[in-house]
């Protein structure tokens, strides 16, 4: 089948950049024989790589392709070996009188062997060798590899025969892969020929459809491990999904599978369309040279794409920030774009090239079913067969249908039909939505119960769905560049109703909610156009409720159907801009959320679509603390609207709470002591906490009161948030909020939020919500007992907060660090509250910044009487409730400015 191929496969013999390499062997020989020592020798070799590597780098610098690098380092490492080897070989023939050239040859494996080398890849080789010679050949191999080691090349290597290389490779997939990538470097042409017919013919063909099957199986651990995501906030360009290796599967499975040595023959063979094989040599070639510049700047092998790296490479590689998109948003963008691809094109071939057996055939054709005027049902796929493929196109709505076929029946669409779609993406109508028909069909694929999210996804695969809601084009891989957000603007969109669709599986209050939404279509279109106006003029939530109201017109909504959807697009920000930001307790901020929102129907979608978006965000963005905020302003706000809310007037609610109290205290505090202290505390403070929350304030404040301590402190360890309480007196230092916050933030914990209450006799109870930065175990105990003391010292004044600092330095977790400057901001609020000013700062986040503001506010005769903490790693939204020190609201304008001025003088 290849006799007079010049090698089975597709790395064949020699790298062809030939003229380079005879030239670099010619001058590395002449090192070998003309230097006077060994010393001299390593120095000359040392010295000659150096500069030459700094040639290929500077090449690299000046825009030379991925692959071209590739060639040319595996030259310089061709001729380094070969120079070596020929050396070393020649010199033990004289020596022994014995003539081994046309018995033993190097091979290269691994990159090397392919010629997909970066500039620290490791280099991996064989010695091969024909029986009888192993002692000479084991002599020869230890001196080329010592010198090669000498001068800090790190050479992985085997010495192996035909015979166990057939052995080995017919009992392990993995060698079996190394050794088919296996390429001549310097040796005995007729020996690496007899190898590799042996090896193809007795191995390769064996066992195809395992082999496949393994591949597959070796993806799927791998993502696990490296990212099951291709759209990872930083991703692992060589083994993540949609990386480098994706497409070495693909190689490798289309060698076994068809015996064609190179994606350029199998495209040539009719298996891979154009289209396809631009893309995928395009999307090789980009990460390649991503891959390259990490080496170079990394100074060894790095593989992962970071934060710091995204934005150095985007201004390296020539992106630009423009008005509305940075540089490094463009350029991850097209990182995602060509990714995806890599992943798609090379799933779909793989999975294409499984073997089918004339049985399973026979039942599939024997079992399946027709239905006009195209489409295929089978017990395992729905397809549109290639003879029936214009009927497919001749009606944009057939199109469409084939995916609401595919959901009905929970039949995935067959691998040829899905890159029959990619193929004749031009023959799909751009103006897809103008077709009633077909928004007739697409408005049945939301209203589905199940399954949504995945057919959209797979739409978006293939570019349909950009022909039914054009704007998905525009956002299609779209980066934004936040650590806060873990995915592109379009998989956190699908993410968004898949988190939604899995609420029906649930038994929590939020999923009872969810069921009791007729209209789940509404919802999952919001879902789907919440984040649509991303990357366009103004903010994305205004811009995509313009989209989104088209859209719902566009589907043959009807007028308030439209006004619910642009609704919650416009808002799908609103309810956990309040929950988070905003004090629950007052009722003003309850009743003006709930005009905004107007009806039950609409908040139990804005709830939903609340929790799915911050679902969707990441694995980490979802806690207890943002679902009991949630649902507290949820269950408030319908009680306003549904005329369910109990009507009591503040002096009665209090009254009720101290009976309550005393009933449950009675027997253990006298009459006279509860009186007191119950009458010390504020009335806000009894109308915000609940009773048992106060009668363990209680119970602490009289240890204090009785006690010989000044300062106590309770800590309830929490499923992910722990709870820190500190009581003590408000006079036993200047600054006490700023001093715990600081102890806390030194520790590493992530504040959340914090209320502060002072009784009339100056007894302080503050509470600070915190995510532990290593929850569970032994060693988070420990850590709340070690801040539990440090709080305490803090504030007998026997410790610093820059000391505490220094203390836990090595302890912290290594906070994300990414070079995007948002600039900081302040903004303050008087309408909201008719008790306090409310201060909101959002600023990149820094060690020890919570410190530094709540310290500021202290300076400016500020009283902190509650606060909300949010920090999403990179950007912190801090919010205070203060009041001045005669304990009324800042109202005078220069006062004002001042305060604002001042924050933002530390934020800066």
């Amino acid at each position: 089948m290849f006799e007079g191929h010049v090698g089975l496969f597709p790395w064949g013999f020699k790298s062809p950049l030939r003229h380079h390499s005879y030239i670099m062997t010619s001058y590395i020989h002449s090192i070998l024989t003309s230097s006077k020592s060994k010393r001299d020798l390593i120095l000359s070799l040392q010295q000659y790589l150096k500069e030459k590597q700094e040639e290929i780098k500077t090449l690299h610098r000046q825009g030379a392709s991925g692959k071209y690098i590739s060639l040319r380092l595996t030259t310089l490492t061709d001729a380094l070996i070969s120079g070596v080897y020929d050396f070393v070989v020649q010199r033990y023939e004289d020596i022994h009188n014995i003539s081994l050239q046309e018995r033993c040859a190097i091979v290269a494996l691994g990159s090397y062997g392919r010629e997909d080398m970066s500039p620290y890849s490791d280099i991996d080789i064989m010695f091969l060798y024909e029986e009888g010679i192993r002692p000479h050949i084991e002599e020869i191999a230890k001196e080329v590899l010592y010198l090669l080691w000498d001068i800090k090349y790190d050479i992985g290597h085997c010495t192996r025969t035909i015979e166990d290389c057939l052995k080995i490779g017919s009992n392990d997939f993995t060698v079996r892969t190394s050794l088919m990538e296996g390429r001549l470097v310097t040796g005995s042409e007729d020996l690496f020929r007899r190898f590799q017919k042996a090896f193809f013919n007795q191995v390769v063909r064996k066992n195809v459809k395992a082999y496949i099957l393994d591949r597959l199986h070796y993806m799927g651990e791998r993502y696990k491990q490296f990212g099951s995501s291709v759209y990872l906030i930083e991703p692992n360009i060589k083994e993540g999904k949609g990386g480098l290796r994706d497409i070495q599967c693909m190689k490798w499975v289309i060698l076994v599978r068809y015996g064609i040595p190179s994606l350029e023959d199998f495209h040539k063979q009719g298996y891979l369309s154009s289209r396809g094989y631009n893309e995928l040599v395009e999307a090789q070639d980009f990460l390649m040279r991503i891959r390259n510049e990490l080496h170079f700047h990394a100074g060894k092998a790095m593989d992962i794409l970071t934060f710091d790296e995204q934005h150095r490479i985007a201004k390296c590689f020539g992106y630009k920030d423009e008005p509305q998109r940075l540089g490094v948003e463009a350029f991850m963008q097209d990182y995602y774009m060509h990714a995806t691809r890599i992943h798609d094109i090379s799933l779909r071939t793989i999975e294409k090239a499984i073997p089918i057996s004339p049985i399973k055939q026979s039942l599939i054709k024997f079992t399946s079913r027709f239905i006009e005027p195209c489409y295929q049902l089978t017990w395992t796929s729905i397809e549109v067969p290639e003879k029936y493929k214009d009927a497919l196109f001749s009606k944009g709505e057939n199109v469409i249908y084939l995916f609401f076929l595919s959901l009905i029946y929970g039949l995935h669409i067959s691998t040829p039909t899905m890159s029959m779609l990619y193929r004749n993406y031009d023959r799909i109508p751009h103006d897809l939505y103008n077709n009633v028909e077909a928004m007739r069909i697409f408005r049945k694929i939301i209203s589905w119960p199940q399954g949504v999210a995945d057919i959209l996804r797979q739409m978006h695969k293939v570019k349909v769905l950009q022909k039914v809601i054009p704007e998905f084009e525009r956002i299609y891989c779209y980066a934004s560049y936040d650590y806060y957000h873990k995915y592109t603007v379009d998989e956190h969109s699908f993410l968004a109703v898949e988190k939604a669709e899995e609420l029906i599986y649930f038994r929590t209050y939020i999923a009872k909610v969810f069921k009791e939404i007729k209209r789940k279509d509404l919802l999952y279109l919001a879902l789907l156009l919440h984040d649509i106006g991303k990357g366009l003029n103004g903010h994305h939530a205004d811009t995509g409720a313009i989209v989104a109201e088209r859209v719902g017109r566009q589907l043959g909504y009807n007028e308030d159907e439209v006004r619910v959807l642009r609704f919650l697009v416009q808002n799908h920000l609103l309810m956990s801009h309040i929950a988070f930001r905003r004090d629950l307790s007052e009722d003003k901020v309850i009743l003006l959320f709930s005009r905004r929102v107007a009806t039950p129907d609409i908040l139990r979608k804005l709830f939903i679509l609340t929790y799915a978006d911050i679902k969707a965000v990441g694995p980490d963005a979802w806690n207890d603390w943002k679902e009991n905020l949630l649902t507290e302003l949820y269950y408030r706000a319908m009680e306003e609207l549904s005329g369910t809310k109990a009507i009591y007037s503040e002096e009665d609610l209090i009254n009720k709470l101290k009976e309550e109290i005393e009933e449950k205290l009675c027997l253990i505090y006298p009459q006279e002591w509860l009186d007191t202290q119950l009458q010390d505390m504020e009335n806000r403070y009894l109308l915000v906490t609940s009773s048992d929350r106060i009668i363990n304030h209680l119970h602490m404040i009289n240890r204090l009161r009785s006690g010989d301590e000044k300062v106590l402190v309770d800590v309830y360890p929490g499923k992910n948030v722990i709870e820190f309480t500190i009581y003590t007196y408000d006079n036993i230092v200047p600054g006490l909020f700023s001093k715990i916050a600081g102890t806390l933030a030194a520790a590493g914990y992530n504040i959340m939020g914090a209320q502060v209450y002072t009784t009339r006799k100056g007894i302080v109870v503050d509470t600070f919500q915190v995510e532990d930065p290593y929850p569970g175990g032994v060693s988070s105990a420990l850590r709340q007992m070690s801040v539990r003391e440090d709080i305490k010292k803090i504030l007998m004044g026997e410790t610093t907060v820059e000391e505490l600092f220094e203390k836990y330095k090595q302890k912290r977790p290594k906070k994300a660090t990414k070079k995007v400057l948002v600039p900081p901001s302040v903004e303050i609020d008087n309408e909201t509250s008719d008790e306090f000013t409310i201060i909101d700062i959002f600023a990149m986040d820094r060690q020890g910044l919570l410190y530094l503001i709540a310290r500021t506010l202290h300076e400016l005769g500020l009283s902190i009487y509650s606060a909300k903490i949010a920090t999403r790693v990179d950007q912190i939204v801090d919010v205070f409730y203060v009041k001045d020190m005669d304990g009324a609201k800042i109202i005078d304008p220069a006062r004002l400015a001042e305060i604002k001025e001042r924050l933002l003088n530390i934020l800066r």
